[in-house]
């Protein structure tokens, strides 16, 4: 894709999103801060839309990050995309907009002491882990460096930039396009071998390094083991460990490198789960009812349940009191009784009934107010209406 095509998208409005700034542009993409537009003009909260050439493993894993999040998974440590759209020649990508400040403007501020960096050590390998270990098969993020990661006002590192992040593929001998910021990016990057979770761990080592340092780690410093860091020398080690030359010298796993940087640290952090949770899961608890207000909750329920059988009834008399259903046919009669009496019945029911119950049980229930329970399961009885005046002109049973 051509600098002009990438370029003019800067000004590309659909009308769904306003760009308030174009945060960086080249031949690759263009990054940009939009507002989303609702249908009544006014705007949502700020998210990050990212305009890609359609290259060859380029951008990938937002597809397989976007579908795990439909499916209802959150990610601590990873931000929640909204949109992945293919268009001819560019992959366009909408995700949230992390508030915070980048690791290296951390780090070069000089404002993280040497608690924070632990905190922030240990939960770079719980993001890592999220990856590697919440994705069958795992994610390879590839480009894991101070810059694309984001600390929030709480110390959370959130990982940004996936564009060549990619599924680990098993039997592969090395990648198919060399991907990586030289200083971080293992050496089998550039086209030894294949990428793996071993490649993440010698990128999150480089890292440390970096925090440690003040600044990019050299050749030397990885000739040298480190020594100028000001660390310990169990923490030394580890960094060593974790940028080995040869993958298999380093850590196996993101959860084996954050034991050894506890032990190197002397610290400890509570264990994070290693796999998302589903939305649901998220969800508050709600607070319970007072006696008094659950039995009147029980009283309105059964007189409304009394009212259902009631209007039933005399639903059914009116029906079979315009005519002899004895000469319609047995299934039709069902689908009369069944779905135009007790159908509508129920799904007044459904609409009035207090659902304090179910909610509990059903945490998606809780998203319903009381006006869109009420047009849904309107538009519910209209279908079912609908549905049995069609079957009985068709079968001759009612003449329309």
């Amino acid at each position: 894709m051509d600098n002009q095509k990438i370029y003019a998208a800067q000004e590309h409005d659909d009308g769904r999103y306003r760009v308030e700034q174009v945060l960086s542009a080249n031949a690759a993409e263009t990054v940009q801060a939009v507002l989303p537009v609702r249908r009544d003009g006014s705007t949502g909260p700020l998210r990050i839309r990212k305009i890609m050439a359609d290259v060859q493993g380029f951008g990938r894993a937002y597809d397989v990050l976007y579908e795990a999040q439909q499916r209802g998974l959150r990610y601590k440590y990873v931000p929640l995309i909204y949109e992945v759209e293919h268009e001819p020649g560019t992959t366009v990508v909408v995700m949230e907009f992390v508030e915070g400040r980048t690791l290296e403007q951390c780090v070069l501020s000089g404002t993280y002491d040497r608690e924070r960096l632990q905190t922030v050590f240990l939960r770079l390998a719980d993001a890592l882990s999220e990856l590697h270990e919440g994705f069958d098969p795992p994610i390879i993020h590839r480009d894991l460096q101070p810059g694309n990661i984001v600390i929030t006002a709480k110390d959370m590192p959130v990982l940004v930039d996936f564009d060549v992040a990619r599924e680990y593929a098993s039997g592969a001998e090395r990648d198919t396009n060399p991907f990586g910021m030289r200083g971080y990016a293992a050496p089998e990057q550039f086209g030894y071998a294949q990428s793996s979770v071993a490649s993440d761990i010698y990128a999150l080592g480089m890292v440390y390094a970096f925090c440690l340092l003040g600044r990019m780690p050299t050749q030397s410093d990885l000739a040298d083991g480190f020594a100028q860091a000001q660390t310990t020398p169990a923490m030394r080690s580890v960094l060593a460990k974790a940028t080995a030359f040869d993958p298999a010298k380093r850590f196996s796993s993101a959860a084996e490198l954050k034991q050894a940087v506890s032990r190197a640290l002397g610290g400890s952090e509570p264990a994070v789960p290693l796999k998302a949770e589903s939305a649901s899961a998220a969800e508050p608890e709600m607070k319970p009812r007072s006696l008094f207000v659950s039995s009147l909750a029980m009283i309105w329920n059964a007189l409304l349940a009394l009212c259902v059988l009631a209007m039933s009834w005399i639903l059914w008399l009116c029906i079979i009191g315009d005519d002899d259903p004895s000469g319609w046919p047995f299934w039709f009669r069902v689908v009369v009784y069944g779905f135009l009496a007790g159908g509508w019945m129920l799904c007044a029911f459904w609409a009035l009934v207090d659902k304090h119950f179910l909610k509990k049980r059903f945490p998606k229930l809780r998203k319903l107010g009381f006006f869109l329970n009420l047009l849904l399961t309107g538009l519910v009885a209209l279908v079912l209406f609908v549905v049995v005046i069609a079957i009985a002109a068709l079968t001759g049973v009612v003449q329309p």
